[in-house]
């Protein structure tokens, strides 16, 4: 199963992506921790990763996909993956289903984590990170919403989009998870 976990920042996508991973025995794949890999790494993706990050924009298009070709390919050959943190963009989203539909490596299905903006500022904030100031949260979930949001409409008028309350303990989230991807793959079962 190939599964996107989306949400926006600080939403669990990386607890729940890591945990569901587990669960189906794929790989675990976050953009975010990639990217800074590839920032650390000083490699040419990387640095042009570096400065969109600072600023709390979206990676450019081309850089993420860059960064996560190999990754998926390879993941999507060997059974599926849990992604998180891209795509982010209905541009992005396209650009998955095209370039990595051929070798079975798209995107099948999306949960979105949901929850409320006040709990995921004061979720980024705890979490202490030197990119999670209040004025780049701001930033990060205007983003969000003005580019993310349209790329979920994209997954749901497809039939591919499952929204679980991420606003609930971990456990409860994750339960709602399994039980949401196992009543979606029993629906497109029965459909045909």
């Amino acid at each position: 199963m190939r599964v996107l976990l989306a949400g926006a920042p600080g939403a669990g996508k990386g607890t729940q992506a890591a945990l569901l991973a587990y669960q189906l025995d794929v790989p675990h794949v976050a953009s975010g921790d990639l990217v800074r890999q590839s920032i650390a790494a000083g490699t040419p993706a990387g640095a042009a990763a570096r400065d969109a990050v600072a600023r709390g924009d979206l990676v450019p298009d081309d850089v993420i996909v860059e960064i996560l070709r190999s990754t998926l390919v390879l993941a999507g050959s060997r059974g599926g993956y849990v992604l998180d943190g891209f795509p982010r963009t209905l541009a992005q989203a396209v650009t998955v289903d095209r370039v990595f539909g051929a070798s079975g490596a798209s995107v099948e299905v999306v949960v979105h984590l949901d929850v409320p903006d006040d709990v995921l500022t004061e979720r980024l904030l705890a979490r202490g990170r030197e990119d999670d100031s209040t004025a780049v949260i701001d930033h990060r979930l205007a983003v969000y919403r003005s580019q993310t949001l349209p790329m979920l409409d994209w997954y749901a008028q497809h039939q591919q989009l499952i929204v679980v309350d991420g606003d609930a303990p971990v456990e409860d989230v994750g339960t709602a998870v399994v039980r949401s991807l196992q009543e979606w793959r029993l629906r497109r079962r029965l459909a045909s």
